[in-house]
C-alpha cells in the first residue's frame, strides 16, 4: 500500500501520466521509502520477539508477549520499543 502511494505521489511532482513515464530513481525512493515505513511499524513487535528469544531460561522475565511488553514499558519506556530502528531502516529500506 505504500509502495503505491508513493509511486502515485512521485506521478503527481513528476506531472507523469503513467507509471511508464518514471524514472527509474522515483521506484527505488518509493520502494526504499515504503521499507523503510513497514520496519518503523513492525519494530516493536521485532524487539519484544528478540527480547524474548534471547532471554536466559533461568531468569524468564517475560512470562508472555503481554508480560514483555507491560515489563518494557515499566522498565525502560515506550522509547525501547524503538531501539535499533535505525539499523533495522537501514538492513530493509535498500532491500
Amino acid at each position: 500500500v505504500a509502495y503505491e502511494k508513493l509511486k502515485s505521489i512521485s506521478k503527481t511532482i513528476t506531472n507523469s501520466k503513467s507509471e511508464d513515464e518514471l524514472p527509474l530513481i522515483y521506484f527505488l525512493i518509493a520502494g526504499g521509502g515504503a521499507g523503510a515505513l513497514s520496519a518503523a511499524v513492525t519494530c516493536p513487535l521485532d524487539v519484544v520477539k528478540t527480547r524474548i528469544q534471547i532471554e536466559s531460561k533461568n531468569t524468564e522475565e517475560y512470562s508472555s508477549i503481554r508480560n514483555a511488553f507491560r515489563t518494557m514499558v515499566r522498565n525502560e519506556g515506550y522509547g525501547a520499543f524503538w531501539k535499533g530502528l535505525t539499523a533495522r531502516i537501514t538492513w530493509i529500506a535498500p532491500a
